[in-house]
């Protein structure tokens, strides 16, 4: 409720009339109605006093004869009382005569009822004593109580009818107060209103319109002479404010188009513009462009010091100001407000303003300049240095690529030239020259495509559980032939216990171990190459230690560090002995970084070289620690297993594939190993097939119409059908395992099918788990290996054009002596035909999607078949398709084109169309 102060005069006339009336009415009903409480208990005494009267006078001769019945009959006279409670007759000796009601049980007469008495107790009741007297004498006591009810509602009706008069007179008062305020009210709001409008509008020409002679009429009277005076006032103050007005307004119209003249020069100049007081440094004014410069606003440059934090000099060292001398066009440094320094052009020169002594400093920003001269000094810096590595390279590869090849094309030519002349045994020394020249160009080619992957970050690295022995134990094995056609020993022993398995890739880890193990022979005449192995059982991260040592030339010192870097040897002159590219160490030591680990190099020059590669295992928790063996060329099981062909004789196999010739090749590969073939064109059919027929191995192509083989293999899994199932896909990339895996698949092999590793994996898939279904779904992830998941990655795959050193027909590497393989290659023939087409048809139209879907096919179908030359230009089709590499697909379409119309049937074979 807001205070009294700030009521409205209308409220507050209304609320003093209600006010006194509302009070006086108050104390006029509190008197009334109290005087009325006190003369309605007089007359309730007075009238209990005459009934107990009249009863005393009435039980006298009942007192002197103690007639008990006729005293009871007497006191029930007070039913005609309703407001008595009980009453009671007591003898001179204070014993009860009779009481009422009959049933009532008093106590012995209490002392205050000895005398004649009336008296209002606590509870609200009226006690009433009298004495019965007989000729004088008391015969006797008559005591009544009664209640005072009747006294309540008589004094409740009362206050209601006080309380309805009081609220009709406050009615009738307000009524009254409202109709008469406005006398007082309306004359002070007319002023208060003219006021406010006077001050809202500034106009004294309003006046107040006077209603009445009395005192609100003389205050209206007054107001409106006051302002007939102030208007006077205003309008000779508004006649000399406006002329001062427009004197001041031309004067500073004159002055702002001066200053927004020299304002837009300023600001329009490309440059820094500071205004610094000569004799304390500080900056006076700044331009916009000179602010954005420093990298503050112009609040914050102006007034600081300019030595402190624009221009790098001591105080009292000013070149200008301090020293004398002359800045102009000179490169010095800006200092930034953030620390930062900028490199502009400068120039000083002294001013003065009204006798004050002022520095104009001018500068422009040359930092790109500087940095396009640093840029042309490291690129010149560089293209030296990749000269002199190109020059390198391409003198190692010269000699490194001729030596091979001239060993081919010599070869090559020798069988050309003797033709039927030439014996059995020296065609197969000479072919045997031939493959292994082969052999040793593509490690060159490998070298350099791991390394152009590596450094585009395109190495993809797999993470799983791998037994470090087993790894190390195939690498020294393999290697060991090496060694000994040397006259070297290769020994592999271990130092500590090694853990059972390690978490790491395989096959880059035997990629590293392989390089550094065939570096150590290659580089060592005499002695030995060992290859030791222990645990760095770190708690926080353990970490397994190679160590692979030799006896050979050795490293000087000052090389450890370059024999790592690309294109670089230790010795130009020396290794040229051995050959090499000067890529093997850098890939060892990148896949090393990319394992977690490092390799590291010790060597002396003579005696021979330590290269130390320390990996991270991964979390050891319950891995077993093997001891060390007895002996270094132990070789597991699994490896074991692979040699030879396994035979398939009994094992019941589902064929899902909708490749026609893929289908009946497998199938012929399958058979001829003894396995019962089933067929199916997709994953519809298969399932059907699947669920109403039992077999012991399901291969699932995966990409299939109207199912295809991720949702096949799904769709099985949530039957409950635990066959193991083998995925066939085109697809290697990183990931694809997995989401194989992920529909329900127990192994993976990649297209184009190599028949071997199918046979091997079908096989370990059978022993894995029991035939018939039962729990075969867990077999071990790696019982499918990928095809192409050797050290050698993509080691086939070429950045350029197929080889067309031979532009002879393309011939399938299947044996086509055999009727059934040659109706394979016969039937592929033509669909390959129609697919080249349906390629070129999609790239006429821009169709990215239908040439990757075509160059999927082709991957996985040509390959499979025996055409493996149109494998990598196939995937580098997809790839480029996928990232929509417009400009380069049209060459490989135009190669795989000319590849298409080499293909032909290998002559001398009866066709089996025919």
């Amino acid at each position: 409720m807001r205070s009294i102060r700030h009521w409205s005069i209308k409220s507050k006339l209304i609320g003093l009339s209600l006010a006194s009336v509302g009070v006086a009415l108050a104390l006029s009903a509190v008197g009334v109605t109290v005087n009325e409480h006190y003369t309605m208990r007089a007359f309730k005494v007075e009238a209990l006093t005459s009934q107990a009267e009249m009863l005393a006078f009435n039980s006298t001769g009942v007192l002197s004869f103690k007639d008990v019945p006729a005293a009871k009959k007497l006191l029930t006279s007070l039913q005609s009382q309703p407001t008595v409670q009980f009453a009671c007759l007591y003898d001179t000796d204070g014993r009860v005569l009779a009481t009422y009601p009959a049933d009532f049980k008093p106590d012995r007469l209490p002392k205050s009822t000895q005398t004649n008495s009336s008296r209002f107790i606590g509870s609200g009741e009226l006690e009433l004593v009298r004495n019965v007297v007989d000729r004088g004498e008391q015969v006797g006591t008559l005591f009544i109580r009664a209640n005072v009810s009747d006294l309540h509602r008589q004094m409740f009706a009362y206050i209601r009818i006080v309380l309805a008069v009081s609220t009709v007179a406050l009615v009738v008062s307000l009524l009254f107060a409202h109709r008469l305020q406005r006398s007082i009210s309306d004359p002070i709001m007319r002023l208060a209103t003219t006021a406010t409008e006077i001050s809202a509008q500034g106009d004294y020409s309003i006046r107040v319109k006077q209603q009445s002679t009395d005192e609100l009429g003389v205050l209206c009277a007054e107001f409106n002479r006051m302002l007939d005076r102030v208007d006077t006032s205003d309008k000779a103050l508004k006649r000399a404010h406006d002329d001062l007005e427009d004197r001041v307004l031309a004067r500073t119209t004159e002055l702002r188009e001066s200053e927004n003249r020299l304002k837009t020069i300023i600001s329009r100049l490309p440059a820094g513009i500071l205004l610094i007081d000569a004799k304390d440094h500080t900056i006076v004014d700044a331009n916009p462009v000179a602010c954005k410069m420093i990298g503050a606003t112009e609040e914050r440059v102006v007034g600081q010091p300019c030595h402190a934090f624009i221009c790098p000099a001591e105080r009292g060292r000013c070149p200008v100001g301090d020293l004398g001398e002359k800045v102009d066009n000179a490169e010095r440094l800006l200092l930034k407000f953030d620390g930062g320094q900028m490199p502009v052009l400068k120039t000083v020169v002294p001013m003065a303003i009204k006798d004050r002594r002022l520095l104009l400093e001018v500068f422009i920003d040359i930092s790109e300049r500087k940095r396009a001269e640093s840029e042309i000094v490291r690129a010149k810096e560089a293209a030296e240095a990749a000269n002199v590595a190109k020059s390198r390279f391409l003198a190692n590869m010269s000699h490194e690529i001729r030596t091979p090849m001239n060993a081919i094309i010599g070869f090559t030519d020798l069988l050309r030239k003797m033709g039927s002349q030439c014996d059995e045994v020296t065609r197969e020394d000479y072919l045997e020259t031939i493959h292994a020249s082969g052999q040793h160009l593509l490690s060159l080619i490998n070298d350099i495509l791991d390394l152009s992957k590596i450094e585009a970050d395109r190495m993809e690295v797999e993470q799983v559980r791998s037994s470090p022995h087993e790894m190390i134990s195939e690498v020294t094995s393999v290697l060991r032939v090496k060694a000994l056609e040397k006259g070297l020993t290769l020994d592999y022993q271990w130092l500590t216990g090694l853990p059972e398995t390690i978490v790491t890739d395989p096959a880059r880890f035997r990629q590293l171990l392989m390089n550094l193990v065939s570096n150590a022979i290659k580089f060592t005449r005499k002695g030995e190459v060992k290859v030791l192995a222990k645990l760095v059982p770190d708690p926080a991260e353990p970490r397994l230690v190679i160590q692979v040592c030799d006896t050979g030339i050795g490293i000087p010192a000052e090389k450890f560090e370059a024999i790592f870097d690309p294109f670089v040897q230790a010795d130009t002159s020396v290794t040229r002995q051995f050959g090499g590219t000067g890529l093997g160490l850098t890939i060892c030591r990148r896949i090393a970084h990319t394992l977690g680990g490092t390799l590291d190099v010790s060597s002396q020059v003579g005696i021979g070289s330590t290269f130390t590669v320390t990996l991270s295992t991964g979390p050891l928790d319950n891995v077993t620690i093997l001891a060390a063996p007895s002996a270094d060329g132990m070789r597991t099981v699994r490896r074991q297993a692979q040699k030879g062909t396994p035979s398939l004789t009994g094992i019941r196999v589902l064929l899902v594939e909708d490749g026609n010739s893929n289908r009946k090749l497998i199938s012929l590969v399958l058979r001829d190993s003894g396995a019962e073939v089933t067929t199916a064109e997709n994953g519809q059919i298969g399932v059907d097939l699947a669920l109403g027929n039992p077999f012991d191995i399901i291969l699932m192509d995966m990409q299939m119409p109207v199912m295809d083989g991720y949702a096949a293999a799904s769709l099985l899994r949530q039957r409950g059908l635990t066959v193991p199932i083998i995925a066939l896909t085109a697809h290697a990339m990183k990931g694809d395992r997995q989401k194989c895996e992920a529909a329900g698949c127990s192994g993976y092999v990649t297209k184009p099918v190599d028949a071997d590793l199918l046979i091997h994996t079908i096989a370990r898939t059978r022993d894995a788990a029991p035939t018939g279904g039962s729990g075969a779904n867990n077999a071990q992830p790696d019982s499918a290996p990928l095809a192409n998941d050797l050290a050698d990655g993509d080691a086939n795959t070429s950045s350029g054009r197929s080889d067309r050193s031979k532009e002879g027909p393309l011939y399938s590497t299947l044996p086509t002596d055999n009727p059934n393989y040659l109706a394979i290659v016969e039937e592929f023939i033509p669909r390959l035909q129609e697919q080249l087409s349906a390629i070129q048809d999609a790239l006429d139209h821009d169709d990215l999607p239908e040439i990757g879907r075509l160059a999927h096919w082709l991957k996985g179908a040509a390959g499979t078949v025996g055409f493996p030359a149109f494998t990598q230009p196939a995937k580098r089709l997809g790839t480029l398709a996928k990232d929509q590499q417009c400009d380069q697909i049209e060459a490989i379409v135009a190669e795989l084109l000319e590849l298409g119309q080499r293909v032909a049937v290998r002559p001398n074979e009866p066709s089996v169309a025919s």
